[in-house]
């Protein structure tokens, strides 16, 4: 059964902040466990040299990251927030764009992926 955006808003209107998301040029990936449930959703988008990822596996239960890609070990998370989905997606669609001179560009900390409820593993590791 395929179910439109606007009945799936309809029926969980927290969706309305990944389909906001999908219409600033995000993608978004399934998070399955080991038996191939799934448990969440990965979202991204690469801009100017960053990427803005989000984790959501439940509505009070997300990660949203811009990251500084790590290719020369200097790379890292320079802005994260924790917590519900809809205040998530709020602090990404308001985060200056990188080349923004408000944009935040330090890096904080180094990139810890978030684990994954049904295995205790990050997404993608083994």
């Amino acid at each position: 059964m395929t179910i439109s955006p606007e009945d799936a808003i309809r029926r969980y209107p927290e969706l309305r902040t990944l389909v906001d998301l999908r219409a600033g040029g995000w993608s978004f990936l399934p998070v399955a466990d080991d038996g191939q449930d799934l448990v969440g959703i990965v979202g991204y988008r690469n801009t100017a040299g960053y990427t803005d990822a989000l984790w959501v596996f439940g509505e009070d239960d997300c990660r949203a990251v811009r990251l500084l890609p790590d290719d020369d070990l200097t790379g890292g998370i320079v802005w994260e927030h924790h917590g519900r989905l809809a205040d998530c997606g709020h602090e990404l669609l308001a985060l200056p764009e990188p080349d923004d001179r408000h944009a935040p560009k330090l890096v904080r900390a180094r990139l810890l992926l978030p684990d994954r409820p049904a295995t205790g593993r990050a997404p993608g590791g083994s």
